[in-house]
């Protein structure tokens, strides 16, 4: 019985080792302190240090010889890498997209725009042939084709902008975000109906900006002009004044409805477009964020004790932390078989002292298991006795695959997504092209007649009405320009997004590359 005092002790979480009994002799300076966890256990770093390259040594040669596979290949340094390229060819894709998109804005508020809803409202565009239009430079003017309506044009844009960056993202202001787009919109509207007016000529060029009664209704800077004045209080004045508002406010109202459709359809058109155009987005490859990391538990920080401390008084660490899954495993949401723990348990386990610091330094495998199917038992087979086969992997083979994996980045889209921009804008414009025209002249014919000015050069509002083969080509002549000057702008872009892409190899040789160099200059700094 006396020989299972140390046993019993183990069992109930002591160690034989405890009682310590204080030497006679003198006291040996060279001998570090020893260190306790905060389970008042002795620790020994070096020990620690030795055991960790131990294990990792073993897991390392398991994963070369193919026994055991990563448990979550997510985390290796190849990965890391490849994240690291991911996103700084996202970062760079993103500022090329938006230089992209300032320039395409450039072509239609500067001139483009204009000349396309001049030739949908004035008569003397339909009698121009096409060529005409661009060799007449004695009639060329800046302040007359191409100033006006840009600086409206490029306020609204910048502010359209900023404004949706605001809250973006906190759902604690999400009716205040909605308030403020939805205020932000009467003004929008407003300012694209001044800089279209602007380009019609019916507003000087020299006004950049319109004044603040502008956007008050029934003012003389609004473009809905006041009805009458009340002849009375009775049904039929204020029948007839509100029939005038109505009137009054039409041209203005179907201009709005303009907006609204074209805007409910561009996302429409955008997405049909993107689909039907060769990008890496349907066959790209895209490394999976990192795994989101487990709640940190305290730190088991070694310290020394001092003397007459009871290691009964001492701190308690915690034990049982809750799992965080990583995004891919809370959505199968897959719980783990014995065989699996079983084996995560024997690749990782080091000693009884590890922490939460040796956890994140440990290389976690998975051993290869084997599918082991149930036959029936031949009568001359001993008991016990079993077999199992070794089959090839399930996984997709990336050698027997024809189809080629792209490199997914914002980068390698660009292309892709600036000429859906293009197509899409240029598709918009041409299917909006009658309702357009019917607003852009109810517009005009409605401040010619406050101002009391002659309408005989606009067309009728009806689109029908004077429609000519040569007004048709004029327009569709405009649009090519504009697409023509886009594509320009696409090409250089396309260009550069080349030009800045990296293959996987050359970033793993630039990667090392500067490895060397930095290590280079630490050999080479002189030591203070």
């Amino acid at each position: 019985m006396g020989m299972q005092g140390p046993l019993t002790s183990q069992a109930l979480g002591r160690s034989p080792y405890d009682d310590v009994l204080e030497g006679d002799g003198p006291e040996d300076h060279r001998h570090p302190p020893q260190e306790y966890d905060q389970r008042g256990r002795p620790v020994n770093p070096d020990t620690k240090r030795i055991n960790r390259e131990i294990v990792r040594s073993h897991n390392e040669v398991m994963l070369l010889i193919g026994v055991a596979e990563p448990e979550n290949p997510n985390k290796s340094p190849e990965a890391e890498s490849q994240r690291r390229h991911d996103a700084h060819e996202e970062e760079i894709g993103r500022q090329l997209d938006s230089h992209a998109r300032r320039a395409m804005e450039m072509v239609g508020l500067f001139g483009i725009h204009g000349l396309r809803q001049r030739i949908l409202i004035y008569r003397e565009y339909s009698q121009i042939p096409y060529w005409h239009l661009w060799q007449r430079k004695n009639e060329f003017s800046w302040r007359r084709d191409v100033i006006p309506g840009a600086a409206a044009g490029l306020f609204t844009n910048y502010v359209d902008r900023a404004l949706f960056r605001v809250w973006l993202g906190d759902r604690e202001k999400v009716l205040a975000r909605s308030i403020l787009l939805d205020v932000w919109s009467y003004f929008r509207t407003h300012l694209k109906y001044f800089a279209s007016m602007q380009r019609l000529g019916l507003i000087p060029a020299d006004q950049w900006l319109p004044r603040p009664s502008y956007f008050i209704p029934f003012t003389a800077d609004s473009p809905i002009p006041a009805p009458p004045p009340l002849e009375g209080f009775d049904p039929a004045s204020l029948l007839r004044w509100t029939g005038h508002a109505i009137i009054n406010a039409t041209p203005f109202l179907v201009w709005v409805m303009v907006l609204r459709v074209a805007r409910d359809l561009q996302p429409e058109i955008w997405t049909q477009i993107f689909k039907r155009l060769p990008s890496t987005a349907f066959r790209g490859r895209r490394i999976p964020p990192p795994p989101v990391p487990p709640t940190p538990p305290i730190e088991e920080t070694a310290m020394l004790l001092p003397e007459g401390t009871p290691i009964e008084q001492l701190p308690n660490a915690l034990e049982d932390v809750p799992v965080v899954l990583d995004s891919d495993q809370i959505g199968a949401n897959v719980q783990p078989d014995n065989h699996e723990t079983h084996v995560n348990s024997y690749m990782n386990g080091e000693d009884e002292y590890g922490t939460d610091e040796d956890e994140s330094e440990r290389v976690n495998t998975t051993l290869i298991s084997f599918d082991v199917e149930a036959t029936e038992a031949s009568p001359d087979a001993p008991a016990g006795l079993w077999s199992a086969e070794l089959r090839p992997s399930q996984a997709t083979d990336a050698r027997g695959d024809t189809q080629p994996v792209y490199l997914d980045t914002l980068l390698t889209q660009l292309p892709a997504l600036l000429a859906a921009n293009i197509y899409t804008d240029t598709c918009l414009r041409l299917m909006m092209a009658a309702y357009e025209a019917t607003a852009l002249r109810l517009m005009a014919r409605c401040h010619r007649i406050q101002h009391g000015l002659s309408c005989d050069d606009i067309y009728a509002p009806n689109v029908l009405s004077d429609l000519s083969w040569r007004a048709v080509t004029n327009l569709l002549g405009a649009e090519l320009i504009h697409i023509t000057i886009s594509g320009e702008i696409w090409a250089a872009f396309t260009g550069l997004a080349q030009y800045f892409h990296v293959s996987d190899k050359e970033w793993k040789e630039a990667e090392a590359k500067k490895q060397v160099d930095e290590q280079l200059e630490d050999t080479t700094a002189p030591a203070l």
